[in-house]
């Protein structure tokens, strides 16, 4: 997919990580600093939060119509054009979405259907656009999932976040967020002000990984009638927190941190206690409510597999309602068998320097903005 333009997609909201270094700081601290109170000056955010969403149209298309998908157990090739209503707890209508949905791969050894939308979003004040990947199986349709939003006009216009959206009735309801900010920077070089001294973890990173074994084969997709795209998909890692330099202010006990915090930090991904992948990555708080919930994270993060490199970026929530939720960034693969792909990485608190996560990338996949369902 080629979302916006490929600068674009390198600026827009793609989810942030490291939850887990701010967990160490204290899970048990309660954050009771609004985003008026906090060290740093807060950015131009617009939040949306706790919205309930229904699915008022929808034009399925089968790959199959002979065989018709089972729950959520999608086919390769199967469509969706559908028209949702989003509202506020009151039951305010907040915006219209009209979106495109398409599942490129399946994969049910490893429980993963990939489906990959576009919608186009219509609030009162502005329009916003939003873009992702997400596996939606039977056994995790109902959790979080996040994709990227960019603003196109209106009070949104310039500003990157992320949408977010929990299935509660399959193909008819769901909850909802969205969360934009405006004036989110890029922050790819990886330079911490106050650097460790004798710092050995590099080169045993490096060696690590060049004695990586081979890379498993793929698994041979479900049945279906349409060929899958070229997809990578990494399910089963641990994330491990190797070094953090920072945050602040929110250093010294508020969790999560303040707007203004920010940290550089490493980490390393294992499968089956194996390495298989090392990262270096940035998280900024542009914004913090506790009254309301809102603790946002914008986070750049570089991760490099045995076979190639990818980038992760992203706009996400964290509280202490939702720090042990399923959460997701944006990723573009930038060199090697991942080149060129675009998806998602997944990851979710387990401990206070770990992650579950998950990579889902695809090549070949094509924008599809025009709303034209069909008409019989």
């Amino acid at each position: 997919m080629h979302i916006f333009r490929h600068q674009a997609r390198r600026r827009r909201s793609r989810i942030a990580l490291f939850a887990s270094a701010f967990v160490a700081l204290s899970l048990v601290v309660p954050a009771t600093a609004g985003a008026a109170d906090s060290a740093g000056v807060p950015h131009d955010c617009v939040n949306h939060n706790n919205l309930s969403e229904l699915i008022v149209e929808k034009y399925p298309i089968f790959p199959d119509p002979s065989n018709p998908p089972v729950g959520s157990r999608l086919q390769v090739g199967h469509q969706v054009y559908f028209k949702a209503e989003l509202r506020d707890p009151a039951g305010n209508w907040v915006a219209t979405s009209k979106g495109y949905s398409y599942v490129p791969y399946r994969d049910d050894k490893d429980d993963v259907i990939l489906q990959y939308a576009q919608e186009t979003i219509t609030l009162a004040d502005g329009v916003i656009r939003t873009s992702g990947v997400y596996s939606v199986t039977p056994n995790n349709y109902h959790e979080w999932n996040y994709i990227s939003a960019e603003g196109v006009s209106g009070r949104y216009a310039g500003m990157i976040g992320a949408r977010t959206f929990q299935i509660t009735q399959l193909g008819l309801s769901l909850n909802a967020g969205l969360y934009l900010c405006g004036g989110l920077e890029e922050n790819w070089d990886w330079n911490p002000k106050q650097p460790k001294t004798g710092e050995t973890l590099a080169e045993k990173q490096s060696n690590a990984l060049a004695a990586l074994e081979a890379a498993e084969p793929p698994k041979d997709p479900a049945d279906s009638p349409v060929p899958p795209n070229d997809c990578a998909v990494h399910v089963g890692l641990r994330e491990e927190l190797t070094e953090e330099y920072g945050p602040a202010p929110g250093d010294g006990g508020e969790w999560p941190p303040g707007a203004g915090s920010s940290m550089h930090y490493k980490s390393e991904f294992r499968k089956d206690g194996r390495l298989v992948a090392i990262s270096k990555g940035y998280s900024y708080t542009p914004f913090k409510d506790p009254a309301n919930d809102i603790g946002l994270k914008f986070v750049q993060q570089t991760i490099t597999f045995r076979d190639g490199t990818i980038r992760t970026s992203g706009v996400y929530n964290l509280t202490l309602s939702n720090v042990y939720e399923w959460h997701a960034m944006w990723a573009d693969g930038v060199s090697g068998r991942y080149a060129g792909m675009i998806g998602s990485r997944r990851f979710k608190v387990t401990g206070q320097s770990d992650l579950d996560g998950q990579v889902f990338l695809c090549d070949g996949l094509v924008e599809h903005w025009e709303w034209d369902p069909p008409t019989t």
